[in-house]
């Protein structure tokens, strides 16, 4: 399936439209499911889509009891450093509306690799009963050299039938990482690809010509739209 662009001159606009698909998504999944089950990446590019998934006239307050929150990828730290993905989306997201303590599924960043991996994929089996693991909603950023979740350039997608991954981001501060897989990024329902910033023009312009040696180019995941603010250079 082809992927959708959208291309937002402010981040105010970018973060709301992001919003608004999600909560537009989770309204026609929660008519015919039980649940809905959202995926949340970190760094900056979600932080506009956090503070207005806020926004109950988004994403309705009675729909976050019925919402189930995973994570795409988590630096190896604990939930309250600085660094940590779940800490983020805490402060800016999670602390702010009605999701149940229960529906919060964290990557246990402050496991050693091997065994937050196992964890999680633990937690995942438990939850969805299948490999890969189908998710109504994930959502990725992407890095200025074209990584997404922690899967960086020069890295494979796959991880044999592995749902989660030790991972390495090579000269990061917290190089030490767990990462969904490509089996999980690609078997997902929808994929809301979350680009913010101006360094990420060039992968992008790769991507949309048809390359696909970055990890963000090689996602397959069913509906993929991507949001990129600000738009690239005609």
């Amino acid at each position: 399936m082809s992927a959708s662009w959208l291309f937002f001159p402010d981040e105010e606009q970018f973060g709301q439209a992001a919003a608004s698909h999600a909560g537009r998504l989770a309204r026609a999944v929660l008519e015919k499911h039980p649940h809905f089950t959202l995926a949340l990446s970190g760094g900056r590019g979600p932080l506009p889509f956090f503070r207005h998934l806020a926004d109950a006239d988004l994403f309705a307050p009675e729909m976050w009891t019925r919402t189930h929150i995973f994570f795409v990828d988590e630096r190896m730290v604990p939930p309250d450093h600085a660094d940590s993905n779940f800490g983020s989306a805490r402060r800016h997201l999670l602390d702010r509306v009605p999701v149940p303590e229960e529906n919060i599924h964290r990557m246990p960043g402050e496991l050693p690799q091997a065994a937050a991996a196992a964890a999680y994929t633990e937690t995942l089996d438990g939850f969805f009963g299948c490999r890969p693991p189908v998710f109504d909603l994930l959502v990725l950023g992407m890095g200025a050299d074209g990584h997404t979740a922690s899967i960086f350039p020069g890295c494979s997608l796959q991880d044999g039938n592995q749902p989660v991954s030790p991972a390495t981001a090579p000269g990061a501060t917290v190089s030490a990482r767990l990462t969904l897989t490509g089996p999980v990024l690609d078997a997902a329902a929808n994929v809301l690809f979350l680009v913010l910033g101006a360094d990420k023009h060039e992968p992008l312009r790769r991507i949309r010509s048809g390359d696909r040696s970055l990890p963000a180019g090689r996602v397959r995941g069913g509906r993929r739209c991507w949001y990129v603010c600000p738009p690239p250079p005609a």
